[in-house]
Order: structure tokens, then C-alpha cells, then sequence
């Protein structure tokens, strides 16, 4: 179901930079929040994405 929320800025930015960093949407990371708030399941979408926070190599130092 979807829902409409207002957050504070700060909120925002902390949701965003999470989404970010997992590589899922703020959608999910809203949900993923309140899943755990809630002591219900995660669903697994909401996780991390396998490396989302794994940098990539400059081209000079690849093999």
C-alpha cells in the first residue's frame, strides 16, 4: 500500500545516504526502518544490494 510520509530534513538526508550506500530505494529503507521498529520481517528487497558498498579499482592499479 503505498503511503506519503513528511520527514525532516535530517531525516531525509540520513535515509538517502543509506539508500545510497545499499543500493536500494528510500522506499525501501522506509520500510526496512519500520519493519525492525516493528519486530516484523525484513522483506529482501529492503536489504543491502551484494556489493553496493564495494568501491571499484582506479583503472591503473586492475589487472
Amino acid at each position: 500500500m503505498a503511503t506519503t510520509v513528511t520527514l525532516p530534513a535530517a531525516v531525509k538526508e540520513h535515509a538517502y545516504a543509506l539508500a545510497k550506500r545499499d543500493g536500494v530505494s528510500m522506499t525501501n529503507i522506509i520500510e526496512r526502518v519500520l519493519c525492525a521498529a516493528f519486530g516484523m520481517p525484513v522483506p529482501s528487497y529492503c536489504l543491502p544490494k551484494p556489493n553496493s558498498g564495494q568501491r571499484e579499482l582506479p583503472l591503473a592499479k586492475a589487472s
